[in-house]
């Protein structure tokens, strides 16, 4: 039971985090459309992520995909960030 309660807290916690950044950076009138596509790539990646995952591992072992993920998870948080900062940018400009 508790470590049902500690693997929920990932999902717990990112959701909401996920979706208030989201519904931040997206333009105005639009934040239905970026939460939709949002889901959309999180089933596609939840059906693909195995399958790349797997083939890599046999391909290549499990140490390079642990560097691998550093990397991507790297661009990730800069992407992330630019695009609230350009959201910020945005949303100053146009306030009166």
């Amino acid at each position: 039971m508790a470590m049902s309660f500690l693997l929920g807290i990932g999902p717990g916690i990112g959701l909401p985090l996920t979706m208030a950044a989201l519904h931040t950076a997206s333009p105005a009138g639009r934040v239905g459309e970026a939460a939709g596509l949002r889901i959309m790539l999180q089933s596609f990646q939840q059906i693909m992520l195995p399958v790349i995952v797997g083939v890599l591992t046999a391909l290549l072992g499990v140490k390079p995909l642990f560097w691998l993920y550093a990397v991507v998870a790297l661009v990730v948080v800069l992407s992330i960030r630019r695009a609230l900062a350009d959201s910020d940018a945005r949303r100053a400009k146009s306030a009166p």
